[in-house]
């Protein structure tokens, strides 16, 4: 870790430009000349070829345990930023690839399944109806994947490969292997749910300011929310407190609220994920705000 912040250290340094970073300022270079290349290039296989690369750095960098942080320290909540961008980038560039190239039903329905996916994480629908967001991405992507494959596009294959590969790490790995918790669930004033578990026995490690997602079982499987964790790294309980805010904390508030003031739950976690840009164990930084 601090070999690895030693490199990436200078691209953290703010410039004058919109408060952007050093690295900020090295992506955006980089989309420019991606675009400048793709709208200066009639060729086929080249635009072609761009969209393609476009799509495999928006998936691998939407992975939580994703290359970009084991090479670059770039956290998952960050990447996204990458994610979004290079997802705006594969759209454009397949539009720019039709025209030049003529529309064909393989192509029609890879632009349609990233606009779609586009459009349903719009900041409000993602934030009012996940669900929406996230059923639209599980349709979209075999969509896109299998589209882009028949369009000769087999390249693609390489990020779905890297995300398949995630998903197992995540939820058989850390999920339901290593972190499946009992954890006491307790109702506390104003709209706040506290879960804590024991973490003298089997060790939850993880370092101050990182969070992890969470799956209560009963309220279905297939919903993780991301929430951070309240207590120290050297506390001898694991504690989350939560905000009754969206319809999952609500359903959890009506569950606890059903039986008694503390609940124990059978819950899975994923994690924990967030690695701070600056390296909190070296002495550069005296006081660090987060």
């Amino acid at each position: 870790y601090a070999v690895r912040w030693l490199f990436t250290y200078p691209f953290q340094w703010r410039t004058g430009l919109f408060s952007l970073t050093i690295g900020e300022l090295v992506l955006l270079v980089l989309a420019a000349l991606v675009l400048v290349a793709n709208f200066t290039n009639r060729t086929t296989e080249i635009t072609g070829d761009l969209a393609i690369g476009m799509i495999v750095l928006s998936v691998t960098s939407a992975t939580r345990n994703s290359v970009w942080t084991f090479l670059f320290g770039i956290p998952f909540e960050r990447s996204l930023l990458i994610h979004k961008g290079c997802a705006y980038l594969t759209i454009i560039i397949g539009i720019w690839h039709a025209i030049i190239s003529g529309m064909n039903s393989s192509g029609v329905s890879f632009i349609v399944g990233m606009g779609v996916m586009v459009l349903s994480s719009y900041f409000m629908i993602r934030r009012k109806y996940f669900e929406v967001f996230q059923v639209f991405h599980w349709i979209c992507t075999p969509v896109v994947t299998i589209s882009g494959v028949i369009h000769g596009a087999g390249f693609i294959l390489v990020g779905f490969a890297l995300m398949a590969l995630d998903f197992i790490l995540r939820y058989i790995f850390l999920s339901f292997l290593r972190n499946p918790r009992k954890v006491k669930a307790t109702c506390l004033p104003a709209d706040v749910i506290r879960l804590s578990f024991d973490n003298t026995q089997r060790k939850f490690h993880f370092r101050g300011g990182q969070y992890a997602f969470i799956c209560v079982p009963k309220l279905g499987i297939f919903q993780w929310h991301p929430f951070s964790i309240s207590s120290s790294p050297e506390d001898p309980v694991v504690s989350f407190h939560i905000r009754v805010l969206g319809n999952w904390t609500k359903s959890l508030q009506r569950l606890l609220l059903s039986g008694e003031s503390t609940t124990e739950l059978d819950v899975f976690i994923e994690g924990p994920y967030g690695s701070p840009m600056v390296n909190l164990d070296s002495n550069r930084y005296q006081i660090v705000l987060l």
